[in-house]
């Protein structure tokens, strides 16, 4: 056996031999001799010994792929493919970290290379693999295997059918828990005798065979996953309809809305196949699914409300009797899912909205705009969200019957997409930005945008398994650095690596590009460029005073190379990156392409870098790199101070030729690089292309550069490059701008010409520029024109390129707003006009009074208003184009200073103890001119100062003491102005509790076997003395007071339900003050409850405001469940089990008090729901604040929110309330006797509440 064989066997059983240990956790090293170390020893410098500690690398964890297998199938886990650079010995152990919940299975052999276990229930088994090495070093890896749910198959119920009939078999109720796909087989297990009927299509979901014999049949249906099967049968019996007693025995549901569609099921029995279903005598399309079970679709978009027959008629005249589908008013839907109930950002979402009561034409509110939806059923909406352009947070989605029937709204959450990452730089530690292979380093520093914290690093697309730490900066940005601690490169070949960070959220995954990093041996230097005396280009025949060779790694010692021979010369390394030959002779090489190459000789190894291409041109020829002149462009007929030519090589006498003619002007040549051509004429060049050469003459021979080719523009011609206009880009007929234009080569007195006519306006040139100061539109047409500029030479003209410009007309001016729309007579006040169309040159008219406006923008105007010139009253303002456009009009009040006026307080009504506390509360005062500074009183007590004043658009702000308040009364409120000028007076309503009040808790359901539950309670009328009861067992809570008042707070407490007193399905939560008062029990509910109150909708309402009827909702009512008002029985309509119906008579309820609301059934009794009924209307503004004796008495009331059945009171006259947040009413015929002063008012109700007391100012009559 020859040698070479000997070596090759030797290498083949190693290779063999090294398999099967590695397959067993030991790692092991043969040596050169042949010797194999000893386990946990590595062949070092060729002999074994145990490798150093502080180098040893983490082993790789290899778990295996994830499974999915059988119920009581034995999983094997085998980890055999883990491993160890160092070759350590291996341990393993395995573990579960999840697993069913109803799972006894246990892990046998945990501790070995492979594992099993038995999968004795469905669901997900996630096993954990520990690797360690003999050093300790330790890695871990995941398996997860699935262990598969049956299918449940469902072939459909019993069918009764005629002679002959054909039988559709369905099996789309089946379903898989595991949501797999599934496959379907028919098979008739029986048939009567003598029947030959076969089934059609039995492989598919549908199925159907003709009945050819009276008797019974019966198939199965087997449904299979690919992992499970299960069965299911039914009975096709052969019936004669007149033994046959049809029986129809409820409706599902019972009831819907008018304008709705519904799906009925019809449950009953003796259903034959073909029975018809009658709806008010009105035949329907009948999906027959058993001989106990109906269903039809009812349209009952034109239905009247009121009680429908329905009733079911088999083949034959048998018919059942009939029962009542009740149809109902349009209701106030109600939204109980969506589905999805989240969507990705910038995306769309297909959404079903779920719930009840919905009817045709009802329209789908998101982010308070109608979106497109279809309409499905009284239980079933779709709709497409459009996420673009949305931020991540929570929109409300709600679906409106008609404007006084909206749901409660739904939150849809809106995820943003993880930010796209990206990787733009990266250090090692110790500091460099490229790699060197079979290395540690301290770490590797990722400097990232988009980073997240669920980010995963991949490097050449495989996941990195050591330790990541993320540092994110910003937030905003994502701008943070990855580090990875003790980065190794053992194993790494020489290259480039891929890094890519992908990161994960809202369902998705978002890659960065790939980031290259340079791996290198750590030996080899790298050539990166030469350097000829600093020039990138070398040239033969040429002595350089220095070539500088750059790039990295060079070592002492390195040998350099030129086209594969060794330079002798003296060679100096002035760094690890940089070698220095001084000097260097370029004579005798030839011109063309060269290389060189570096090697790095260590330890008596030599390591080549890279071979660096370059080229070496013929130094005796001259190179021009540039032309440049010492003002830019060249033209015809110009003197320039220079021109000059950049490039090498030129000879100390090199000659200078255009358009092959020598030059013979004064040339001065700057070290062979620049020649200058100082005072440089062009009078003797024609426009075009020349061409310039330079020549050296070298021992009597010429050399010529190649042909650098010149553009000389025509220097009598101009050229417009661009035009700007201002204040505005885009040009409008009859209006004037400044228009400045940007040119070449224009000479002084140069004309403009507009659409080739000379503009006759001041023109100002320059040889770049020129400008226009008042360019007029006027008299141009709508359309395109033409700009030109003319040099006169001589006598003869030289026109510019043209450059095209529009004009357009412009519309109509419009007003949106004014701010202010009322000033006083006393001083002169800036309004800010808003709007659109404006120009530089629009109007502003106050009746016939024309005003200087200031031009802002296209929507904006300013003005500065007079009152002296225009007069005191409502003036008519608009704004007129120059063109005559007139914009339509908003009015102007200029009013006299009569003094502060207040609408309106909010909030209206607040509470106090009465014990004369120091507290504050902050309000919010609807009035005209209430000026910060100002003082509020209380009576004649000071009780706060106004912080921010009133505007037409936003109430004054102000902070007062509730220490004034003792009692429960009707506060009389007024402000007065820092000029002494005091309000009219309005009212606040007091409220001092006896005893304190629960007006919400949450949760308001909990479980009693929890053993920590936090529990909130929001109240008024306690102190931080209270005591809190949850059931018979004082509780320890934190009192904190809400900052509007001392006397309104939270109770927070940390429950264990499992300890409490409680007993039945509801606990009694009760607050009591230290003078022994306590509040009326707030009840809520446990998880054990079936019987409970969710909410009250709407839970508030205000006086005025339409209300009919109030939906009490939650879960277990029957139609004997009754509603109680704070303890009084109220008439209940029952909807369902899940909600109730009431319509009280909201006159006879206190308003600025919490009422609670219970259901009672029998000997049930639900927990506490809540509702409230706030004071109000508040007037937001009014226009105008001041009437005039005998004026035309128009008033405009803007309200916070519209009203019905109520009155205004003003004048000792009413005015009826029509629905409206808008009243206008005309007050001429009181202004004729009325007399100057405050005039008050308010609004009253069919109940009798009034709301707070306002005020308008009446003055004197003007003066014609």
């Amino acid at each position: 056996m020859s040698a070479l064989w000997k070596r090759i066997v030797w290498i083949g059983a190693l290779f063999s031999s090294l398999s099967v240990l590695w397959a067993c956790g030991i790692g092991v090293t043969v040596c050169k001799s042949g010797k194999e170390c000893a386990i946990g020893q590595r062949c070092m410098e060729d002999r074994c010994q145990v490798p150093p500690i502080e180098g040893n690398q983490t082993p790789v964890a290899r778990a295996g792929a994830d499974l999915r297998v059988k119920k009581g199938e034995r999983v094997r886990l085998d980890a055999s493919t883990s491993s160890d650079v160092d070759l350590d010995s291996l341990t393993f152990s395995w573990a579960f970290v999840e697993k069913p919940k109803d799972s006894k299975t246990a892990l046998e052999n945990a501790k070995s290379v492979q594992a099993s276990f038995i999968a004795d229930v469905p669901g997900k088994y996630i096993i954990r693999l520990t690797v360690k090495d003999g050093p300790g070093a330790a890695d871990d890896d995941e398996v997860t295997v699935i262990v598969n749910r049956p299918p449940v198959a469902n072939a459909g119920g019993d069918q009764l059918v005629l002679p002959g009939a054909v039988v559709t078999l369905k099996g789309s109720d089946s379903q898989d828990p595991d949501d797999d796909p599934m496959t379907f087989s028919w098979s008739l297990e029986k048939r009567p005798v003598g029947s030959v009927a076969k089934l059609n299509n039995a492989a598919g979901e549908i199925s159907s065979f003709t009945v050819d014999q009276p008797g019974l049949y019966i198939i199965q249906l087997k449904v299979s996953d690919g992992f499970d099967e299960t069965t299911d049968s039914l009975q096709v019996q052969v019936a004669d309809p007149a033994q046959l007693n049809p029986q129809l025995q409820a409706l599902e549901p019972f009831r819907a809305p008018t304008r709705s569609r519904a799906v009925v099921t019809l449950h009953g029995r003796d259903f034959l196949q073909g029975a018809k279903v009658y709806f008010d005598e009105k035949s329907l399309t009948v999906d027959y699914r058993s001989s106990k079970r109906l269903i039809v679709s009812l349209d009952l978009t034109s239905a009247k409300v009121g009680g429908h027959p329905i009733k079911v008629e088999n083949p034959g005249g048998k018919e059942t009797k009939a029962l009542v589908f009740q149809v109902d008013d349009i209701p106030v839907p109600i939204l109980t899912a969506l589905s999805p109930a989240k969507g990705t950002a910038g995306q769309t979402a297909d959404v079903t909205l779920s719930g009840t009561g919905f009817v045709v034409g009802a329209k789908v509110y998101f982010r308070d705009k109608v979106i497109p939806s279809t309409y499905v059923n009284t239980n079933k909406i779709t709709t497409k969200l459009s996420l673009v352009g949305l931020t991540a947070g929570t929109y409300e989605i709600f679906v409106e019957n008609d404007p006084s029937k909206r749901s409660k709204a739904k939150l849809f959450e809106v995820q943003a997409l993880p930010p796209k990452p990206r990787i733009y730089k990266h250090i090692f530690t110790p500091g460099s930005t490229i790699g060197s292979i079979d290395n540690v380093y301290e770490s590797l520093r990722l400097t990232c945008y988009g980073l997240t914290k669920d980010m995963q690093l991949f490097i050449d697309e495989k996941p990195y398994k050591g330790k990541i730490e993320i540092q994110i900066d910003n937030p905003s940005n994502g701008v943070g650095t990855i580090i990875l601690r003790s980065f190794s490169t053992k194993g790494y070949t020489k290259g480039h690596k891929s890094f890519l960070i992908k990161n994960v959220g809202a369902g998705q995954v978002v890659e960065s590009p790939v980031y290259r990093i340079r791996f290198t041996n750590p030996h080899e230097p790298r050539m990166s460029y030469l350097r000829f005396d600093n020039s990138s280009r070398g040239a033969t025949g040429l002595d350089y005073k220095v070539l500088e060779l750059r790039g990295s790694n060079f070592k002492a010692g390195i040998e350099v190379y030129f086209d594969g021979k060794q330079y002798t010369g003296k060679i100096e390394r002035t760094g690890t990156s940089s070698i220095k030959i001084q000097p260097y002779s370029t004579k005798g090489l030839k011109e063309g392409a060269h290389s060189v190459y570096l090697l790095n000789v260590i330890d008596g190894k030599k390591y080549k870098s890279n071979i660096y291409q370059y080229t070496l041109q013929d130094g005796r020829v001259p190179l021009i790199q540039s032309v440049t002149t010492s003002n830019g462009a060249l033209f015809t007929n110009r003197t320039y101070t220079y021109l000059r030519i950049y490039g090498l090589y030129f000879q100390p006498d090199a000659t200078v030729l255009f358009d092959g003619v020598p030059y013979k002007g004064t040339v001065q040549i700057d070290q062979g690089r620049q020649i200058f051509l100082y005072q440089f004429f062009t009078q003797s060049f024609q426009p075009g292309s020349h061409t310039v050469t330079v020549r050296n003459v070298i021992g009597g021979k010429t050399y010529t550069s190649k042909v650098y080719t010149l553009n000389m523009s025509d220097g009598s011609k101009p050229k417009i490059k661009y035009v700007r206009f201002s204040p505005s880009s885009q040009l409008y007929e009859g209006e004037v701008y400044q228009a400045t234009i940007t040119v070449d080569n224009a000479l002084t007195g140069a004309k403009v010409l507009v659409d080739g006519v000379e503009y006759p306006g001041t023109v100002q040139s320059a040889q770049t520029v020129i400008l226009i100061p008042q360019f007029s539109t006027k008299g141009m047409t709508v359309g395109t024109h033409v700009f030109q500029v003319r040099n006169v030479i001589n006598g003869t003209f030289f026109d510019s390129n043209p450059y095209q410009f529009s004009i357009r007309r412009r519309q109509p001016p419009r007003l949106y707003s004014l701010t202010p729309a009322t000033i006083s007579t006393k001083q002169i006040t800036t309004v800010q006009i808003r709007g659109s169309f404006f120009s530089a040159t629009s109007k502003v008219f106050i009746g016939t009074t024309a005003l200087k406006a200031t031009f802002v923008s296209s929507s904006t105007l300013s003005i500065q208003v007079e009152p002296t010139v225009i007069g005191e009253g409502v003036h008519r303002l608009y704004v007129q184009n120059v063109d005559g456009q007139k914009s339509n009009e908003l009015t102007l009040s200029v009013l006299p200073n009569l003094g502060p006026l207040l609408w309106g307080i909010s909030p209206a009504s607040f509470v106090v103890s009465g014990n004369g506390a120091l507290g504050s509360q902050q309000l919010q005062l609807y009035g005209y001119q209430i000026q910060t500074g100002a003082q509020v009183y209380f009576g004649t007590q000071l009780i706060g100062t106004v912080h921010s004043p009133s505007s037409q658009t936003t109430p004054a702000r102000a902070s007062i003491s509730t220490q004034f308040f003792t009692k429960t009364e009707v506060a009389a409120i007024s402000v007065k102005n820092p000029d002494g000028k005091i309000t009219n007076t309005s009212e606040l309503w007091i409220q001092k509790l006896t005893k304190p009040e629960v007006y919400s808790v949450s949760p308001n359901v909990i479980s009693t076997t929890a053993t920590n539950v936090q529990l909130n309670l929001y109240v008024r009328g306690a102190t931080t003395s209270s005591k809190l009861y949850v059931g018979n067992t004082q509780v320890q809570a934190t009192f904190t007071p809400v900052t509007l008042s001392v006397y309104t707070g939270r109770f927070r407490a940390n429950l264990n339900p499992s300890t409490l007193a409680v007993s039945g399905d509801y606990i009694p939560i009760v607050i009591e003050n230290i003078d022994g008062s306590k509040s009326q029990p707030f009840v809520i509910a446990t998880t054990a409850s079936a019987f409970r109150v969710s909410y009250v909708s709407p839970s508030q309402m205000n006086i005025g405001a339409t209300i009919s009827q109030i939906t009490v909702r939650g879960s277990g009512f029957s139609s004997a469940a009754v509603v109680y008002l704070d303890g009084q029985a109220v008439p209940t309509l029952y909807s369902s089990s899940s909600y109730l119906r009431v319509t009280p008579d909201l006159g006879k309820l206190n308003p600025d008090v919490y009422h609670y609301v219970e259901v009672r059934d029998g000997q049930k009794r639900s927990n506490t729901g809540i509702f409230r009924i706030n004071r109000g209307p508040l007037v937001r503004n009014i226009t105008p604040p001041v009437l005039y004796v005998g004026g035309n008495g128009l008033l405009k009331m803007q309200l916070l929110y519209s009203v019905t059945g109520g009155t205004l009171e003003i004048f000792g006259k009413s005015f009826p309330l029509f629905g409206s947040s808008v009243v206008n009413v005309s007050l001429a015929s009181e202004l004729l006797t009325a007399k100057p002063g405050l005039q008050t008012f308010q609004f009253t109700f069919p109940n009798g509440q009034k709301s707070s007391t306002g005020a308008i100012h009446i003055a004197p009559a003007k003066t014609p």
